[in-house]
């Protein structure tokens, strides 16, 4: 039934998924059931998850009205779905209101043992908006074409921040059946409160890139048939949308230019002594070269999407890595299309190359005369799923050979792909992806550590450890021994070995350094601390590391050497 919404505020649309993901947080496993209730099983953490909800949709109802079926709670993966839920908000136009419906809303966090990760997933699924919802001119466009409601299948927006480093990732997924898929993503290398003094941004926003997908499903069949007859010839829809876009832009670099308004009288004309600015003033209307080559190509890629009804990209194309988005970024036209670079394109450039039928039976065939690169592109696209249907067996076994040969980016994606299901073998190539400086793989050997417990960790660092042949370059001076031992600790230009490192900082330190001293006895106070197994485990992957050291202090009569003169 039709609801006729009061007055009331702007519905706060996070309410909602931040009070879920309060109670996502909630540890503890489900307990099973009980013929009888206890006095706890009001205090398990799905009967919380379902108060803390409720809560907050009755927080909601105080902006919106709202009904809901069900709330299923699943504290332990972190997930709240609630079914059958039904809204009436407030819209700022007349008409018979808007109504919002979903067969069912899943809000995700991220995994609970995740501390470096802060996610939220909202999910909807068979979703559906009455045109009420839409303005006046979009609704009675849609009213022309025979569209009532707009129905959704599955539409999706999943915020992803890692804590570490302060990236983040925004995406947008809509898909509307016999209408239109929409898909959307924006990538920040830098997303954080502003640390800079004086600054009035408020959060300091680094934008690495950004596109936005719309794919045709039926809904441009439907729309076209609103244009005059000669507009839906392609190339007059080109050339229509060529002359539309160079004028607006015109405009909006004629206003960035204008001078600003002289503030001495308050006219805001831009004369002081309430005169305007003289018709002949300078104004910088023209377009720029990257102006030029955007309109360029969103006439190109119209005619060609009206012809072939498939789909259509923008996106950007930084010159530089990123560019810092500031709140007075926009205003100036020329700065956004030289920052920016946006272009419109019919593929987006950063999807991954889709894997041809003749290129992955010749991967998956035992070849040598196959290239490396395309192994590592299609071990790639079958162990991720992307550009190829996932088929983890598959992708390893592409992937690990070229790995072992010293591939660093096969590495890196094997470690990627592992890191849930096998930690071990992705530890593994992890430490292998880290020391070939691959951008990423330090923090996957460190979270890894920490699913791992010691005596795996030794295990798999003891497979990369060769003792055998040493290099006689570290034993030059107490320094070089000290820094091939930070070499073998951090992992960064060597795989990290625990018992390598304390090989060469119990040299360093028995020639005096004390910052080797430290090293060395970090070490065994870590595997000490860890817990008896550790300090087991320990004890037999230092003995023999024992035994060489000594051996070397002899052998190259180290005393001697790095002894005062």
């Amino acid at each position: 039934m039709p609801r006729l919404p009061a007055p009331r505020r702007a519905l706060p649309a996070l309410a909602l998924p931040a009070l879920a993901l309060t109670a996502c947080l909630l540890p503890g496993p489900a307990p099973a059931a009980d013929s009888t209730a206890a006095f706890w099983s009001l205090f398990t953490p799905e009967t919380l998850v379902r108060r803390v909800v409720q809560i907050g949709i009755g927080a909601l109802r105080r902006e919106t009205e709202l009904q809901y079926d069900h709330i299923l709670p699943d504290p332990v993966a972190g997930e709240v779905a609630v079914t059958g839920v039904l809204a009436w908000p407030d819209v700022p136009w007349d008409g018979d209101g808007c109504t919002l419906s979903a067969d069912r809303v899943t809000i995700r966090t991220a995994d609970p043992a995740s501390w470096d990760k802060v996610r939220l997933h909202l999910d909807i699924i068979g979703g559906s908006a009455t045109a009420g919802c839409l303005a006046p001119g979009p609704r009675a466009m849609l009213a022309q074409a025979g569209i009532d409601k707009i129905a959704i299948a599955q539409g999706s927006v999943d915020l992803d921040y890692t804590v570490s480093s302060a990236e983040a990732q925004v995406r947008l997924h809509l898909d509307s059946p016999g209408f239109a898929l929409i898909d959307g993503q924006a990538h920040f290398s830098y997303l954080a409160a502003n640390a800079t003094p004086g600054d009035p941004d408020p959060v300091a926003a680094y934008l690495s890139d950004a596109s936005l997908t719309l794919v045709n499903q039926g809904g441009w069949a439907k729309l076209k048939t609103l244009l005059p007859e000669r507009m839906q010839d392609p190339a007059m829809a080109g050339a229509a949308v060529t002359a539309a876009l160079t004028d607006m832009l015109q405009n909006a670099n004629a206003a960035a230019a204008a001078p600003a308004p002289d503030p001495g009288d308050g006219s805001g004309d831009g004369g002081g002594d309430g005169t305007t600015a003289p018709p002949d003033a300078p104004q910088d209307a023209a377009l720029d070269d990257a102006q030029k080559t955007f309109v360029s190509q969103a006439g190109r890629q119209m005619a060609r999407f009206m012809a072939e009804g498939d789909q259509i990209v923008l996106e950007t194309d930084l010159p530089d890595s990123e560019v810092r988005i500031t709140s007075t970024f926009f205003d100036d036209p020329h700065a956004v299309f030289r920052d920016l670079r946006p272009s419109v394109v019919a593929h987006a450039g950063s999807t991954p190359p889709l894997i041809e039928a003749a290129m992955m039976q010749k991967a998956l065939t035992v070849d040598g005369d196959t290239p490396d690169d395309t192994r590592l592109a299609v071990g790639t696209a079958l162990i991720t799923g992307r550009g190829a249907p996932k088929s983890v067996a598959k992708g390893r076994a592409i992937l690990e050979p070229l790995a072992q040969a010293g591939d660093t980016g096969a590495a890196l994606e094997l470690a990627r792909a592992l890191q849930d299901d096998d930690p071990v073998t992705a530890y593994h190539n992890a430490l292998l992806a880290a020391a070939g400086g691959e951008d990423g793989a330090m923090a996957l050997v460190d979270g890894l550590e920490e699913r791992l417990d010691t005596p795996g960790v030794l295990a798999v660092q003891g497979g990369l450890s060769d003792i055998a042949s040493l290099p006689d370059a570290p034993f030059a001076s107490v320094a070089a021994l000290r820094a091939e031992a930070l070499a073998r600790m951090t992992g960064a230009t060597e795989p990290r070995s625990y018992a390598l490192a304390w090989f060469w900082a119990s040299l360093a330190a028995a020639a005096g350094d004390p910052a080797a001293t430290d090293l060395r006895d970090g070490i065994d106070r870590r595997m000490r601390l860890h817990g008896p197994a550790a300090e087991a485990a320990w004890a037999a992957a230092r003995a023999p590391v024992e035994d060489a050291a000594l051996h070397e202090w002899v052998a190259r009569d180290l005393g001697a050497r790095f002894g005062p003169k």
